[in-house]
């Protein structure tokens, strides 16, 4: 639908940055409150706004950047030779720019909004993708429209 790489995809590359040690940042997106967009504005609406995330999600993509949909409402991005600084910067560029241009036309229209977790790519493709998508939770948990990392640390 959105013409973005997938999960199998985007995990495939993760192994290979694995296999060179690792180190780059992952962001898991999603655009908050899905489920009500859904339930109110039917499945159209809902995949057209998440295609136009996704859309949105290239233009802020810097080079380098990789952008896969991981199931029918969550993105990553694997973030490359990025800091854990400057990749919280950028993921709370995407959720504040995204904000103000998805500001709504006229009153019925839905107030959109998204959240990100963040982790750095180690251990296990499965544990970098569980450390950013808890991070997401985090950060919706929170009142969405925020970058969140989970902090926890696997004791070795």
């Amino acid at each position: 639908m959105t013409g973005l790489a997938n999960r199998q995809a985007f995990c495939a590359s993760l192994r290979r940055h694995l296999a060179r040690g690792g180190g780059q940042m992952v962001a898991v997106f999603a655009v908050d409150a899905m489920r009500a967009l859904l339930m109110r504005y039917g499945q159209r609406t809902a995949d057209e706004v998440l295609w136009g995330f996704a859309k949105f999600l290239e233009t802020m993509a810097l080079p380098g950047h990789e952008l896969a949909q991981l199931d029918g409402e969550r993105f990553a991005v694997l973030l490359p030779e990025m800091t854990s600084r400057g990749a919280r910067e950028w993921g709370e560029d995407v959720i504040t720019t995204f904000a103000r241009l998805a500001a709504p036309a006229f009153a019925k229209a839905p107030q959109l909004s998204a959240s990100a977790g963040l982790a750095r790519v180690e251990c296990t493709v499965d544990w970098t993708l569980r450390e950013a998508e808890l991070g997401l939770v985090l950060a919706r948990a929170g009142g969405g429209q925020q970058v969140a990392v989970a902090g926890y640390r696997r004791v070795a």
